[in-house]
């Protein structure tokens, strides 16, 4: 990269200064010394490299889940972090690695905003009470029986009914599409449920013998 962007981008970071809006009137200047510019084409770019670091160090541990020599123990976009781990002991030296970064280039885990899920194969149902607890930022970590990530219901007993029927649940207002834009052109029709009612992101990952296929297929002929 040529030193003029370089440099650019230094002042960009350090010379940054806002100032708050509330109730029509504006804050007096402050410099802002960390993160990134929120909405700038730039942070996703700068936050990734950021991270990498943090990332570079999960998948050297080797620790959590390995398929054959691709490292799965952490999964990433943007600030969204996801630690897998066979083992109680291994999910807590995941995240010490978290805290040891955290605390080198001041990052904050907001263990709030995390959680937990214990998954069995045998699929099995387990008293939370007795389950090992978790710590990020020096905070514990709640156990959640569901958890939504970029849309797709994740359950912790390994069924997909719950995401089968969030997606139903978003595919049903085809209906209103069609009882109001009825007599729109078919390319207006099918922008409009394309952009609206056309969602089955994480679809492929479903159980196809999961009996709620079924019953949200009856559900559809009915309508």
């Amino acid at each position: 990269m040529p030193p003029v962007f370089v440099r650019l981008l230094l002042n960009m970071s350090t010379s940054h200064v806002t100032r708050v809006l509330w109730n029509g009137t504006f804050s007096d200047r402050f410099s802002v010394l960390n993160g990134v510019k929120q909405g700038g084409d730039l942070s996703p770019v700068l936050f990734c490299l950021y991270i990498d670091g943090l990332l570079d160090r999960l998948a050297k541990s080797k620790i959590g889940w390995n398929f054959g020599s691709v490292y799965a123990g952490a999964l990433a976009y943007a600030d969204d972090l996801v630690l897998l781990a066979p083992t109680a002991s291994a999910m807590r030296k995941l995240l010490r690695i978290c805290d040891e970064y955290a605390s080198e280039y001041i990052v904050v885990f907001n263990a709030k905003k995390s959680a937990c899920m214990y998954s069995s194969s045998k699929r099995r149902s387990l008293d939370h009470g007795c389950l090992p607890l978790f710590y990020v930022g020096g905070h514990s970590v709640d156990y959640v029986t569901e958890w939504v990530h970029f849309g797709h219901v994740i359950s912790a007993n390994c069924d997909d009914k719950s995401d089968i029927i969030n997606r139903w649940n978003i595919l049903w207002p085809i209906n209103n599409v069609l009882c109001y834009f009825g007599k729109c052109q078919s390319v207006v029709r099918q922008k409009l449920m394309h952009a609206d009612c056309y969602s089955l992101y994480g679809s492929v990952l479903w159980d196809l013998y999961n009996t709620m296929l079924s019953l949200c297929a009856l559900r559809g002929v009915r309508a």
